[in-house]
């Protein structure tokens, strides 16, 4: 994800298409670059050789018998605004991404319209049926913000990233990140040898029983949401492979909404080698993943709407007391989904879930089961604090000889720490508590108000 974050960042952001050039022939768009808004439907051939932002303006570009737009090496596209990018030609894609060149995708829908291909699946070598193609063939950085890419077909991917065959000698790694937009995989949504792909936003949706995403080598998902056909045995399709720096087969899942599917997030129909690590994400109640699934330190977290979410297996719980402006707390860690006792308040006090009081009361001793949000308390006072204090009889300089002495005291049992606007007295008396219970907690400073 790193990688791939840093490559994009690479991208340049073209001048503003309100300077941009009307193009109403396809002359005007092989010129290779500079920024164009279509005022017409145009059928040809687009090569892109150096910097160019095409507006489709409602338009539809359609090829004339090769890739509808190719990316060369160096150069970067940009497509914004609503229309659509055509391929009706076997073989060719709407959409060709040359090793080192780039594109962003804010807008339009990438079709090949005449798309004829059929399969079942991953293991059923299918047909062509005279006419199919990738939609989008990508072999530098592509970046989908607001686009659609779609495949009617069955037999070959919306998306490619990656290599087939052959292998990279400009872009290292084949990279897609999909912030927003919609893709209609097709066959797939393919990450091939050497790709990088990330999803970070929008929806993948369609393909065939095997799933709608097939992974050979570097997959991250963070957000987004997954809808493949009824009955897919998976999201994700890791193909058995030989694993090797180019197929390693790897999934990472921080995040994403897997809840509208009961296909379990990974199919491994072939017996896949690869690996697989989840953190997050939102899964339907029959699709949550497997233990062996599930990475170090999280667990699964039933969201009691029918649904299972990937959540840190520890949750912080937080005590604040407070008195005179100042405050301070004491933090520990809770097993999520397990019993947890709360912690006996002192001077006869209650804890509460709002700073006012005006939340849930909890008593110490009480149970509640730990939740992936944790607690935060604020100590309320009971009797014992309030009670009024004796007067001090005490006068003259025996009564300054006495406040400075408490103060010294002060300072050196608890050193820099009592003048940094902490109540050390509170920190103390909630910690010597905590302590008594055997709860581990970390002292949390807070400046004066």
């Amino acid at each position: 994800m790193g990688a791939a974050v840093a490559l994009v960042a690479a991208l340049a952001v073209p001048t503003s298409a309100a300077y941009a050039s009307e193009a109403g022939t396809c002359d005007d768009l092989n010129s290779g670059a500079g920024d164009y808004t279509l005022t017409t439907d145009l059928t040809c051939d687009v090569t892109v050789t150096g910097d160019m932002t095409l507006d489709l303006n409602g338009h539809t570009l359609t090829n004339a018998s090769g890739h509808t737009i190719t990316v060369n090496n160096g150069a970067k596209l940009t497509v914004t605004g609503n229309g659509t990018v055509d391929n009706t030609t076997n073989g060719k894609a709407a959409l060709d991404i040359e090793d080192g060149g780039s594109a962003t995708l804010n807008g339009g829908t990438f079709t090949r319209s005449k798309e004829s291909g059929t399969s079942t699946g991953f293991t059923d070598s299918g047909s062509a049926n005279g006419n199919s193609y990738y939609t989008v063939l990508n072999h530098g950085i592509l970046v989908i913000d607001g686009a659609t890419v779609e495949n009617s077909g069955t037999y070959s991917s919306a998306i490619d990233n990656g290599w087939y065959s052959g292998s990279p000698t400009i872009t290292p790694k084949s990279t897609l990140v999909m912030k927003s937009g919609t893709i209609s995989v097709g066959k797939f949504l393919k990450n091939d040898s050497y790709g990088v792909m990330d999803i970070q936003g929008g929806t993948v949706q369609g393909g065939t029983t095997s799933g709608p995403i097939l992974n050979w080598n570097d997959l991250t998902i963070s957000g987004g949401t997954f809808k493949p056909v009824p009955g897919a045995k998976g999201v994700v399709l890791l193909p058995d492979s030989t694993v090797d720096p180019n197929n390693a087969e790897a999934l990472t899942v921080t995040g994403g909404d897997f809840s509208q599917t009961d296909a379990p997030l990974v199919n491994q129909e072939n017996a896949a080698v690869g690996t697989v690590k989840v953190s997050g994400g939102k899964y339907s109640a029959a699709n949550k993943p497997a233990n062996l699934e599930v990475a170090d330190g999280y667990t699964t977290w039933d969201n009691g709407d029918g649904t299972t979410s990937v959540v840190p297996s520890e949750a912080t719980v937080t005590y604040v007391r407070q008195s005179e402006g100042q405050s301070g707390a004491v933090s520990g860690q809770a097993t999520v989904g397990q019993p947890y006792t709360i912690m006996t308040a002192p001077d006869g006090g209650t804890w509460n879930t709002k700073e006012d009081g005006t939340g849930t009361t909890y008593k110490g001793g009480e149970t509640v089961t730990m939740t992936p949000d944790g607690l935060t308390l604020y100590y309320i006072p009971g009797t014992a604090a309030t009670t009024t204090p004796q007067s001090n009889t005490t006068t003259g300089d025996k009564a300054a000889t006495d406040a400075k002495t408490t103060s010294d005291a002060s300072d050196a049992s608890t050193g820099a720490l009592a003048k940094t606007g902490v109540n050390v007295a509170a920190i103390i008396a909630v910690a010597v508590v905590a302590l008594a219970a055997g709860i581990a907690l970390t002292v949390v400073r807070k400046a004066r108000h």
